[in-house]
């Protein structure tokens, strides 16, 4: 007789596990882990020999647990349900032989178990679509993922099989052409079962590039990226990851909107109200910080003018023709939160624009702008 046997909201409920872990934190799983690995040991050290399991496996909060009989597996739930005042167990127990682990489906074979993959009652057969607007390689990846955990799960060659034509038709609804599957099975399979030998190269930084994704013009600027990385920095490796902009949260904005002036990490542009004077430039600081000082002011105190301000070209250009100046002369043009994508946004800009009061043409040397 095997039994599955979980702790009740683990680690979803881990307030009630950890005594004051926050809802939500991060440290929630990990302290319910630490919190299970060092009872369990206790518990079943202390555990009676009669109803004591054969065999004790947990991941997470799945447990995995073999006895002699039924009677047992209800003995040992009410022992463990006695152990601690925070926490209570829940009990699955074997069905006509068949019982599921995580996404494994075990079963009784002779003097054995088979185990094979488990879908839910509710699994639907829906996947990405094959026509869904996203990159090919994802789709590939989607077939590649499906066989190798049919690969790892399947107890023998005839369940591996009887997957195979599963995930094929699942697929095929899905729009997916044959040849496409085909494919990606026979590829995902010669990367399982062909030897590779390995090839002795120098360990190389990877960096991973988020882009939205635009169609073909997408893989010209990712082949592109990879070409001049590669040119240019034989110890990179670039891994792109592309996004989409039609989302819930960008359809609709459940924020409100930070005011202008206080919004940070961000590419502005300034226009002289009295001449097509233009300036770009970049800032890490809140805008109304960085139009006081180009005031000559204390941000900190905005009644207080500086006796030695820092070199603006905005000011030399107004007070050199009489000009002035507000926070209306100034609108925010692009925003990031790494520096050094300010910096690649601010020299795109200035080339795009070619604002007439920066002294340089670019903050930073980019290839493609040559």
């Amino acid at each position: 007789m095997f039994a599955k046997v979980g702790p009740k909201g683990l680690p979803i409920a881990t307030p009630s596990i950890c005594e004051g872990v926050a809802m939500g934190s991060p440290l929630g799983p990990t302290l319910a882990n630490i919190f299970m690995c060092y009872n369990e040991s206790k518990w079943l050290k202390n555990c009676p020999i009669e109803f004591k399991p054969k065999h004790y496996f947990r991941y997470v909060d799945d447990t995995l647990l073999l006895f002699k009989s039924e009677d047992e597996v209800n003995k040992f739930l009410e022992y463990l349900n006695n152990q601690h005042p925070n926490i209570k167990f829940t009990c699955e127990i074997e069905q006509n032989g068949h019982l599921p682990f995580l996404d494994i489906d075990i079963s009784r074979d002779m003097n054995s178990f088979v185990s094979s993959v488990y879908r839910k009652p509710t699994y639907t057969g829906l996947t990405t679509k094959f026509n869904s607007y996203i990159p090919i390689k994802y789709k590939g990846n989607l077939i590649s993922t499906l066989i190798f955990r049919a690969f790892k799960i399947s107890k023998d060659y005839f369940i591996f099989i009887k997957e195979i034509d599963f995930i094929t038709n699942i697929l095929r609804l899905n729009m997916f052409p044959i040849n496409v599957i085909e494919k990606n099975i026979r590829t995902t399979l010669n990367r399982l079962l062909v030897p590779v030998e390995p090839t002795l190269t120098v360990s190389k930084d990877v960096i991973y590039m988020k882009l939205p994704y635009l169609g073909t013009i997408s893989h010209c600027l990712e082949r592109k990226l990879s070409n001049l990385i590669k040119t240019h920095y034989s110890t990179v490796t670039l891994k792109v990851v592309y996004t989409t902009s039609l989302s819930l949260g960008n359809l609709f904005k459940f924020k409100d909107k930070v005011p202008k002036p206080l919004r940070s990490s961000i590419v502005y542009k300034f226009t002289c109200s009295s001449c097509d004077a233009t300036y770009i430039g970049k800032t890490s600081r809140n805008l109304f910080m960085r139009i006081e000082e180009h005031k000559g002011f204390s941000f900190r105190n905005t009644n207080y003018k500086l006796t030695r301000p820092n070199k603006s070209s905005i000011r030399s250009h107004c007070e050199a023709k009489n000009h002035s100046f507000s926070s209306e002369n100034f609108e925010i043009l692009d925003s990031s939160p790494f520096d050094f994508d300010l910096i690649i946004l601010e020299s795109l800009w200035i080339w795009k624009e070619k604002p007439n009061l920066n002294e340089y043409s670019s903050s930073i040397d980019i290839e493609l702008l040559k």
